[in-house]
């Protein structure tokens, strides 16, 4: 695999870890984007559910506020990463409430096939982040098993093996608390979410999308004919513009309608497999990495029955 950081250290560890924590922005960085947040007019059309929502814009005010962000971030990210390119923004703000995002993989972006041209994720926090009001909890070293791969678009339609066996994944993840302007860097394969906002106040977190220089562009789609027993996916391989015309509620519109019908960009198709876990099968797939239990109590009955009742995944899946 290329290199991704200039620090050798973290090079390493994100590499075996599959994610690292460290200083990122500066506190008068963090102010410049927390006043771009505060001025710029995002709509609340990109709700995953009441209380957790990922705010975006498209097309040409995409291009934007992606050029602003950009702008701030990119020379701190030169710094430690000269190899790697941004490719999209999003804010992540998980509101007070009922807001857990269940275990999950992220969407590749570049080759799946390939090690050396990694899909990955740059959070940045925006203001102190503690279990409490909603860290990010990753499962170390998860970007290693390899018979579980991100799903294809849209989510959450194409099959998502750890949706039920939530309580377990959340037992398993380490939740990363962060001071402003530290930020986590991920590979998207590796199994993360977040638990409630039990706080009296946002946490809003950046999000960009990152690749290495050399790497081609893709999209994996899946066909609208497929079924839970065949999940045929379709790639594609696409320029950086088509993210910010393509966010995952367009192309759940268009899965719906007639599909994305990109037949000019259309690569190849294949069956996505996916596992499928008992509860016994998929707790000894964590063990074999060496994910460890955390101290956190998700074993509440009640609460267990809120999990189900609010998860968007779910609650989308019962439409």
């Amino acid at each position: 695999m290329n290199y991704l950081f200039l620090d050798k250290d973290l090079d390493s560890k994100l590499k075996e870890q599959g994610y690292i924590k460290f200083d990122f922005l500066k506190k008068e960085k963090i102010d410049e984007i927390l006043k771009v947040y505060s001025m710029w007019k995002i709509t609340d059309e990109n709700t995953y559910n009441d209380t957790e929502k990922v705010e975006t814009l498209t097309g040409n005010d995409f291009d934007a506020l992606y050029n602003i962000l950009n702008k701030i971030v990119s020379p701190s990210l030169s710094r430690h990463c000269p190899e790697l390119r941004t490719l999209f923004v999003e804010f992540l703000v998980k509101k007070p409430g009922k807001s857990n995002i269940p275990g999950h993989q992220d969407w590749l972006f570049t080759d799946r096939e390939s090690l050396d041209t990694p899909s990955l994720s740059l959070f940045i926090a925006l203001g102190d982040i503690r279990f409490e009001n909603g860290a990010l909890g990753l499962v170390p070293c998860s970007h290693k098993m390899k018979d579980l791969t991100p799903p294809p678009s849209p989510a959450p339609y194409a099959p998502i093996p750890l949706l039920e066996h939530e309580q377990l994944v959340f037992e398993y993840m380490t939740f990363e608390e962060m001071k402003a302007g530290q930020a986590i860097v991920f590979f998207n394969n590796i199994i993360h979410g977040s638990y409630d906002n039990i706080s009296d106040s946002d946490r809003p977190l950046l999000r960009f999308a990152l690749y290495h220089k050399d790497s081609d562009l893709y999209h994996y789609y899946m066909h609208p004919d497929s079924t839970p027993n065949k999940v045929e996916m379709i790639q594609y391989k696409v320029n950086s513009s088509f993210f910010a015309h393509n966010r995952n509620e367009v192309i759940i519109n268009k899965y719906f309608k007639k599909g994305l019908e990109l037949p000019e960009l259309e690569i190849k198709r294949e069956i996505y497999l996916y596992p499928t876990y008992t509860h016994q099968e998929l707790e000894q797939e964590l063990k074999n990495i060496g994910a460890q239990r955390n101290q956190y109590d998700f074993s509440d009955e009640q609460k267990n029955q809120e999990i189900e009742k609010k998860t968007w995944w779910k609650r989308l899946l019962k439409q």
